[in-house]
């Protein structure tokens, strides 16, 4: 694995930085045996995607139509990537989130990694031990 950026030495309102800092992120890494390289598992994970109407008054999807007049971009990341599968088979429910746009979005995740993460590169997974 190459070295790390670390989340506070990174713009953390920036796509672009914060996209590539979590593709870096031992969260979002699978290990394979026996070569130690480790591969990103990042565009696998955030493959549950939704764009939704809500309220923007709160934030929620109403059941009278006409009040759901703001579009929002819902992610709903995974985890535990299986290569065999090249899938991800668990929900992490703490990293839900979303934004006015998928780059807020993403920037959004960014900062709930780091929240419940942090930069732990024991996280680091092997596919091939349960």
């Amino acid at each position: 694995m190459c070295k790390r950026t670390k989340y506070l030495e990174i713009d953390q309102t920036d796509f672009y930085d914060v996209w590539h800092w979590l593709e870096e992120h031992p969260y979002y890494q699978y290990m394979h045996k026996p070569t130690g390289i480790s591969d990103s598992y990042f565009q696998n994970a955030i493959s549950f995607i939704d764009v939704v109407k809500l309220n923007p008054k709160d934030e929620t999807i109403n059941d009278d139509d006409k009040l759901n007049t703001a579009t929002r971009i819902w992610l709903e990341p995974a985890s535990d990537f299986d290569p065999n599968w090249n899938c991800c088979s668990t929900h992490d429910w703490f990293l839900d989130t979303g934004g006015k746009t998928f780059d807020e979005a993403i920037i959004n995740l960014g900062k709930l990694v780091f929240e419940f993460y942090g930069e732990d590169t024991k996280l680091l997974k092997d596919p091939t031990e349960d």
